[in-house]
């Protein structure tokens, strides 16, 4: 976020504390993905904001309440943006591939290191569990959907992959893989064996053909 954005908050009273808080989130989060959690101090935070350590303090107890608060604020764009897809009229695996062509494009500005830190604050490892736990709660309509338009299997158990697919794929990977390859490499594998392993072959067709269009994925 530019100083400009920020002292224009410092200076405009009118600026509710919402608005606030978010910037603060917004910026913080940035950083976080930039140079890793642990690495950006409140102090500078509130210096590249232009406004009091206090300030920041007084409406977050923490860097981990921060982070939390974060979190959520991205899991729910992210949920707005899917909803927002799905008002085109796109089959169910046009939308998974947009959106796995988004995950893997912002993965690639995030750096390992903000992975990695996460490991160190409980409650965001608890936080991530969850939003794991509600995805796999709409997994159900995004199967039954996928049969339904012809582009997933209909002879796969799904119930069956619902239980063992968290067991297969982490909500984090471990140090030494994220290290080695990146999460977007990590990611692209598993969905891409997931995607394919379930699709019919008009769904197969699709996914080559959106490799084919997206050759950087």
């Amino acid at each position: 976020m530019a100083k400009k954005d920020s002292s224009a908050v410092s200076n405009n009273l009118s600026v509710s504390k919402q608005q606030l808080r978010d910037l603060i989130t917004d910026t913080a989060m940035t950083m976080f993905k930039q140079k890793g959690i642990r690495s950006v101090t409140m102090d500078e935070l509130s210096s590249h904001l232009a406004i009091s350590k206090r300030t920041v303090y007084e409406l977050f107890e923490d860097k981990e309440s921060l982070l939390l608060y974060g979190m959520a604020r991205d899991k729910d764009r992210e949920s707005a943006e899917f909803a927002d897809m799905d008002k085109s009229g796109l089959s169910i695996l046009d939308l998974a591939l947009r959106f796995y062509k988004k995950v893997i494009d912002e993965h690639k500005s995030i750096c390992s290191q903000f992975y990695l830190d996460l490991e160190k604050y409980p409650r965001a490892l608890a936080l991530i569990k969850e939003f794991h736990r509600r995805d796999r709660n709409n997994a159900h309509t995004f199967y039954r959907r996928g049969v339904e338009e012809g582009m997933f299997r209909s002879d796969i158990n799904y119930e069956v992959l619902d239980v063992i697919l968290p067991d297969t794929a982490k909500p984090l990977p471990g140090a030494n893989v994220l290290l080695r390859y990146g999460l977007d490499q990590v990611f692209k594998t598993l969905m891409m064996i997931l995607l394919r392993g379930i699709a019919t072959p008009e769904g197969q067709k699709k996914i080559e053909e959106f490799l084919r269009t997206h050759p950087t994925l």
